[in-house]
């Protein structure tokens, strides 16, 4: 290209068909735009007003739940003892159990003892029987029948 060569535009020929087009264009961009506009300002209003009544019902629902919660504290104030309630019947069970420990050696100790005194007596018993058969033995015939082996003159 050349220094001298000059860039030429084309100029078109403008008629009343091309500037009515052209302003059509523009009313139908104003119209589109304006018409966007007002749809997503209603949106938005609508957006603010779901939110704000969102808001107001999260408000209503903690009240409610802050209601049901002291509530439940209030039910739930005589359980803070409970844990000590609970230890403390542990502990008298363990001293109720030692006890009734003791009281069942303290038998098992009699019982052994009672068994120890009832296999004497039967060993005296036995022992006095068979003195009573050796002296029923040495006694004559004719006293033998009497009561309790006594000699009566």
């Amino acid at each position: 290209m050349a220094v001298n060569d000059m860039v030429t535009i084309e100029k078109r020929r403008v008629n009343v068909f091309n500037i009515v087009g052209f302003f059509f264009v523009i009313a139908t961009n104003i119209v589109g735009g304006t018409t966007i506009w007002v749809n997503t300002t209603r949106d938005i209003r609508e957006v603010r007003q779901e939110l704000a009544e969102l808001a107001d019902l999260r408000r209503i629902r903690t009240a409610a739940t802050d209601a049901r919660l002291e509530a439940l504290t209030q039910r739930i104030a005589p359980l803070v003892t409970l844990e000590y309630r609970l230890g403390q019947s542990e502990a008298r069970d363990v001293a109720q159990d030692q006890r009734i420990d003791r009281i069942v050696s303290s038998f098992g100790d009699k019982l052994d003892a009672l068994i120890t005194v009832v296999n004497q007596v039967k060993v005296d018993v036995g022992v006095l029987s068979a003195d009573k058969r050796a002296a029923l033995g040495s006694i004559p015939p004719q006293l033998a029948g009497t009561d309790r082996g006594t000699i009566d003159q």
